[in-house]
């Protein structure tokens, strides 16, 4: 098997696998109620960029959108998708091992491109409009920027066989501070001749660290932890955002609330009971409140920073959808958990308790994004 087709191969394994924990969490209530009007009021927002410059940046220098770009540098990693399994036959084979890298050096560079111009488009209404630079300048940036991201993922890349992190952490400490000089002290939109020149020197160190790189055999391990960290990130903070199953541990003797159980309704019945149990469940486990207080908080920005007032109402309607739809999952949680849901229960009577232990929660979320809104939109009229 050459190099070319094991890493096509491998490829469309990879976005077959984050396409699928793309599935696993954006069903589509979650398309149809966050994704796509997200997308709309970006848009629009965007679109009203080119129009009126928002306030916000009219004190910003165009040296703070730089450094943002240049943080932006240092995210991500060079993959070769090198698996572990490959130890076993495919190490010996150096020279698919080799093609393999370089195809894989391609993606890399065409990935990197079209992520920078995406940066470089969002940024552009500042960046022609607001401080009026030109074509040739923002062009120049844009492949600075690009061939600095580059060389700084093959360092890392390179750094990576370092076994003493001290070591490791202090060099890349110091590139950091380093380049990042060179961006705050070059005066960089009025000097294209010395940017166009380290533009030429990052690509000649890339170019050359590259080349050691591909021949370079002794780095599997680290190509392995590489490619795997990668491939699960998206998947692992996913799974740090919702830990269902796996609530963290109470090391008080008892609760924060309801420590002594004490009834919640005065009149007691098979529904009330439901009802109260769902309740101190949900307000004793932290990570449950908390993920519900997320939700709400989402709509604050959401009034402060959208500037169409229909467009606050839409996303936010959104925003009392989705919060139904989430207690709605936590009590089909609750129940499938808690044993006292499965005594002895009618299914009219789970599905009253449920209504009712999910409006408990929903309507005063929703009367306060309510409220903010109503506040939201007196303030502008």
């Amino acid at each position: 098997m050459i190099g070319s087709s094991l890493f096509f191969e491998r490829l469309k394994r990879e976005w077959k696998f984050q396409w699928g924990i793309f599935r696993s969490i954006a069903d589509w209530t979650i398309i149809v109620y966050i994704i796509i009007p997200t997308l709309l009021a970006c848009s629009y927002i965007y679109g009203l960029w080119w129009i009126t410059i928002p306030s916000w940046i009219v004190p910003v220098p165009e040296l703070y959108l730089f450094l943002v770009v240049y943080l932006y540098c240092w995210l991500g990693a060079c993959r070769f998708f090198i698996e572990e399994a490959d130890q076993l036959y495919l190490i010996q084979k150096k020279q698919i091992v080799r093609n393999l890298k370089k195809i894989a050096v391609s993606y890399n560079v065409i990935s990197n491109s079209i992520k920078m111009s995406i940066i470089m488009i969002i940024f552009a209404p500042f960046l022609f409009i607001h401080y009026n630079l030109n074509v040739q300048t923002v062009m120049i940036a844009f492949i600075f920027f690009l061939s600095l991201k580059l060389l700084i993922l093959m360092l890392k890349k390179w750094l990576s066989v370092i076994k003493r992190s001290w070591l490791k952490k202090g060099i890349l400490l110091i590139l950091f501070l380093i380049l990042g000089s060179i961006i705050c002290f070059t005066n960089m939109l009025y000097n294209p001749q010395f940017i166009i020149t380290m533009t030429f020197v990052f690509l000649l160190t890339y170019l050359f660290i590259v080349r050691r790189m591909i021949r370079q055999t002794g780095t599997f391990f680290e190509d392995v932890i590489t490619e795997k960290e990668e491939k699960l990130k998206y998947a692992s903070t996913i799974l740090q955002i919702s830990k269902i199953d796996q609530p963290a541990k109470i090391k008080r003797k008892r609760p924060l609330l309801f420590s002594k159980s004490q009834r919640i309704f005065s009149y007691w019945t098979k529904q009330n009971t439901l009802v109260e149990v769902f309740i101190k469940i949900l307000l004793r486990n932290k990570q449950y409140i908390f993920s519900l207080l997320r939700l709400i908080g989402i709509s604050v920005p959401t009034v402060i920073i959208v500037p169409a007032i229909w467009l606050k109402w839409l996303l936010c309607i959104g925003i009392i959808i989705v919060i139904k739809i989430w207690l709605s999952s936590m009590w089909d949680h609750i129940q499938n958990k808690h044993f006292i849901m499965h005594v002895n229960q009618d299914q009219k009577e789970l599905a009253l308790a449920r209504t009712k232990a999910v409006n408990i929660f929903w309507v005063p979320s929703m009367l306060f994004i309510i409220t903010l809104l109503l506040g939201a939109t007196m303030i502008s009229l």
